[in-house]
């Protein structure tokens, strides 16, 4: 009989699926996931975009999965409270042989990490921390450091998507021999087409924009609100490059009434307001884009950087961003600037934007270096941590 993978998770996320489906495809272990919420299945109102939104694929193909009943009243998902189901303990108790959670804030989690404790089953964990995180001052980030510390001394082993993220570990107590890698990743498939294809999509959408050859695209994808600082793009109108500058926000959110006023007073470069867009179209609009940006502060990971990679793009992050470190290699498939300094952010831009032979050489780089990060990966990953724990239990 197969060990049985339970893993509880918030709510259905386009990124996580196809480790779901991957898990389920290889076989090794039996998998079912549990959700708290059903956010995201259908549109839904997502308070950092500002509107409804729908992800595009399925979500719900390829695995078995259940929606547990929440009792919260909360609808915030951005409030860990609102995720409270306590049928959880009984998928642990009757079910599950080792479970998967993702972070330690939902109380759901605490629900099942205490039946799992009961039933003595491995708890594998995985999230999003980044040093930046838990290395501010302060009495808040005292406790909050505290009370990770503490939570982790009930986790049997951490999944690491990244340098970053493992460092945060090692820092709150958890011991190396607890790690195991599991990449974070996208699925590859949806940039894996013809060239003929590719070149196709990247003109149609460039003509939509109203770009010519000659513009130089540089993209901004994500949430348009301060933590994420798309106001860093205005600047490029000092770059020496300025009037070959397409400046593209493709998203929504808080910002956008600001950055529409400050594109007005643009005198070089072009400003391009993409809107939202789903995962069916993110591809035609990174193909359409020569330079990806992602100028954020507290950035976790940025799995859209992942995505810009696998579409070829070079690109210029923060040092706040926590994927830069394992996918952004100075020099080779993009640049790392400090946060908030705009003068290392243009120049950084403006020596891609000068140079298109440059482009795409680090946009091959960039795509050989994001075809070892795959849902694929992340799965193997999984499956080793599972019955690495599995083996310790029958000792």
């Amino acid at each position: 009989m197969k060990p049985r993978l339970l893993v509880v998770a918030s709510h259905p996320i386009q990124y996580f699926v196809p480790i779901y489906s991957e898990l389920t495809r290889s076989g090794r272990l039996e998998t079912h996931v549990a959700y708290c919420r059903q956010f995201g299945i259908e549109p839904t109102y997502d308070r950092q975009f500002g509107e409804h939104i729908e992800w595009g694929p399925n979500l719900l193909k390829g695995y078995e999965y259940t929606f547990l009943r929440n009792v919260s009243p909360i609808t915030n998902t951005f409030n860990p409270l609102h995720a409270i189901n306590p049928g959880v303990i009984g998928n642990v108790l009757r079910w599950a042989d080792v479970i998967w959670i993702n972070g330690v804030v939902y109380p759901s989690n605490w629900l099942a990490i205490a039946a799992a404790k009961a039933k003595r089953i491995p708890i594998l964990m995985r999230s999003e921390m980044h040093p930046n995180s838990i290395d501010r001052k302060g009495l808040k980030s005292w406790l909050k450091r505290s009370f990770y510390r503490n939570a982790f001394k009930f986790i049997d082993r951490a999944m690491t998507i990244g340098t970053q993220n493992s460092q945060a570990y090692l820092t709150l107590g958890i011991d190396k021999t607890q790690l195991t890698v599991t990449p974070y990743a996208v699925d590859m498939s949806r940039f894996q087409v013809a060239e003929a294809e590719r070149l196709t999509r990247r003109m149609q959408q460039r003509a939509a924009w109203g770009l010519n050859a000659e513009d130089v695209a540089v993209l901004f994808l994500g949430k348009l609100t301060q933590r994420k600082h798309p106001e860093a793009l205005l600047g490029l109108d000092s770059s020496q490059t300025a009037s070959t500058l397409a400046l593209v926000w493709v998203g929504a959110g808080e910002r956008e009434g600001t950055l529409r006023k400050g594109a007005m007073g643009l005198r070089s470069a072009r400003a391009i307001f993409g809107g939202l867009v789903n995962q069916s179209r993110i591809a035609d609009v990174l193909w359409a884009s020569d330079i990806f940006v992602m100028p954020s502060e507290r950035e976790p990971w940025g799995l859209v950087l992942n995505e810009a990679m696998a579409a070829g793009l070079p690109a210029v992050v923060s040092d706040q961003v926590g994927a830069g470190p394992d996918l952004c290699l100075e020099g080779q498939t993009g640049y790392i600037v400090p946060a908030g300094d705009n003068e290392a952010f243009i120049d950084a831009v403006d020596k891609l934007a000068r140079d298109r032979t440059l482009r795409e050489h680090m946009g091959h780089a960039a795509r050989r270096h994001i075809a070892g990060w795959t849902p694929q990966m992340a799965a193997r990953g999984i499956e080793e941590a599972a019955f690495a724990e599995l083996a310790q239990c029958n000792r």
